[in-house]
């Protein structure tokens, strides 16, 4: 995880591990803990996330592979301005 946020961030993204209190195909059942790194935020199925303890900002996303299913879990942002940057400032304060 390390190596792949590095990559991202050199392309000026954001790394946000992606729902990591999942029961299967996430951080909690591969390694049972979120180890300390450079995320922006992370993604998660359930607010607050134990898991995460408050350390990073969480984000919550409908992860949908079906069309039926996206946008059941949405959720909103006051950015500073509505693009990739006004979510980077509101993200990495």
């Amino acid at each position: 995880m390390d190596e792949l946020a590095l990559l991202v961030h050199e392309r000026k993204g954001l790394f946000i591990p992606a729902h990591i209190d999942r029961a299967a195909f996430s951080v909690k059942s591969q390694l049972g803990f979120l180890p300390d790194g450079d995320w922006d935020a992370v993604e998660v199925m359930h607010r607050p996330c134990d898991l995460n303890g408050g350390r990073y900002f969480e984000i919550t996303g409908s992860d949908a592979h079906y069309p039926e299913n996206v946008g059941q879990r949405a959720f909103e942002l006051d950015l500073p301005s509505e693009d990739f940057e006004g979510l980077k400032k509101f993200l990495v304060q």
